[in-house]
């Protein structure tokens, strides 16, 4: 008897292997949500892009400024903070730091939460970590006793992008080499007057406004003077020129913000918190006190104090775009020369 041939299953049509619509839409979400995951836990524990607001680390950072930054390195943490994205809303959470690679040391520049606004992200420079001593003379930096680093003039010019009502302000460029063989460039401004320093933008702060009388008694310099400001105590001195007054920003009760008719826009003035506390600071355990290369104009541990460790973010990498928003056209407005620069 003649064995029987197996009958073999029929190939599949190839209308039947081509899937329906509904598959692809399921397998698409299903690669947008992975795709997405990873993306989440490639920017929260490896890597992300941070852009740099402020010229508080010029010329080493420019404003516009694209740069990646290295979160594991110094420990990868999971979420601090949870709230509605882009915005401040939120409260904050326990978390985890990882293991960290390597600790932040004195001489690299680091990205860190701010002391105070944690939601955002400050870039500064690693000046001295716990357990050292500082202290700022002047516009010099001294760590244990010793000079921040041998001080090399470099150079002196106008920066036509820093220009108050008396024409460009003049910088000077100084290369500093710290013991470890770290080297970096700061830049100060030229004092030709012993009261012409620490400047920080008056746009930074708020515009203050004051009455017409207040106004015309501005020009008396030298008499102290009080500003309407509805929220906070401020004090310091404004330069006019070579000359300035001491004024005092303080509330005032029974008036209202919008009652005064004149406004006080000038450009700069005086911080006296950063030149008259000199008294040496020792920087507690698991804290870094943090400066700006733009020594002049930085809002940095001067004024707000020394940064924990578990306000680390990471170390930046490289400069993956920058744009110049003064540039004349779009081809002007990206500093090409920039690109693929590494931070340092």
């Amino acid at each position: 008897m003649a064995k029987q041939r197996k009958q073999s299953k029929p190939a599949p049509s190839r209308r039947e292997n081509t899937p329906t619509p509904k598959q692809k839409r399921q397998e698409l979400v299903k690669a947008t949500l992975i795709a997405l995951a990873a993306a989440l836990v490639l920017r929260q524990f490896v890597i992300a892009s941070y852009n740099v607001p402020t010229g508080s680390m010029k010329d080493t950072i420019l404003i516009g400024d694209f740069m990646f930054v290295n979160k594991f390195v110094y420990g990868a943490q999971t979420p601090s903070w949870i709230g509605i994205p882009f915005t401040c809303t939120g409260f904050q959470v326990p978390f985890l730091r990882f293991p960290a690679i390597v600790e932040p040391e004195p001489g690299e520049i680091v990205v860190f939460e701010y002391p105070l606004n944690p939601c955002q992200n400050y870039i500064k420079r690693c000046i001295a970590a716990g357990g050292q001593q500082v202290e700022v003379r002047g516009d010099t930096v001294w760590i244990d006793n010793h000079l921040e680093g041998k001080m090399e003039v470099l150079s002196r010019k106008y920066d036509m992008n820093e220009i108050t009502p008396y024409g460009p302000l003049q910088v000077q460029y100084t290369r500093i080499t710290r013991p470890d063989g770290k080297t970096y460039v700061l830049r100060h401004y030229v004092k030709t007057d012993s009261r012409f320093k620490n400047l920080i933008p008056l746009s930074r702060i708020k515009r203050y406004r004051i009455t017409d009388e207040v106004l015309q008694r501005l020009h008396q310099a030298g008499i102290p003077r009080t500003m309407l400001q509805p929220l906070e105590t401020l004090k310091g001195r404004f330069i006019v020129g070579e000359e300035y007054f001491r004024f005092q920003l303080r509330k005032l009760y029974g008036l209202e913000p919008d009652q005064p008719d004149a406004r006080f826009d000038r450009n700069w003035v005086y911080i006296s918190k950063f030149s008259e506390v000199n008294d040496p600071v020792i920087v507690p355990p698991d804290h870094f006190f943090m400066m700006g290369d733009n020594r002049d104009n930085s809002l940095d541990s001067r004024a707000w104090g020394f940064v924990s460790r578990d306000q680390i973010v990471g170390k930046p990498l490289v400069i993956w775009f920058s744009w110049n928003s003064h540039g004349r056209g779009i081809f002007d407005k990206v500093r090409w020369e920039r690109l693929g620069s590494i931070v340092r």
